[in-house]
């Protein structure tokens, strides 16, 4: 906990409201929850196959693949 507190503060703040966002992707769902502050904000996401994933990074890249 020490640890993560002392990388939150360089995170960029809702009232700094500049559009910026951190994606945080773990197994964890203690560690989403504390990335967060709340447990209702957490997503759970089943993992993409190795082909879907190779998708979904070129389709970011480059979207008209």
């Amino acid at each position: 906990m020490e640890e993560w507190n002392a990388i939150t503060k360089f995170f960029p703040s809702n009232r700094d409201n500049n559009g910026s966002a951190i994606i945080v992707s773990t197994p964890n769902f203690e560690v989403a929850c504390l990335s967060v502050g709340h447990p209702y904000r957490v997503l759970h996401l089943n993992q993409l196959s190795a082909q879907h994933s190779v998708y979904a990074f070129y389709k970011l890249i480059i979207p008209d693949y």
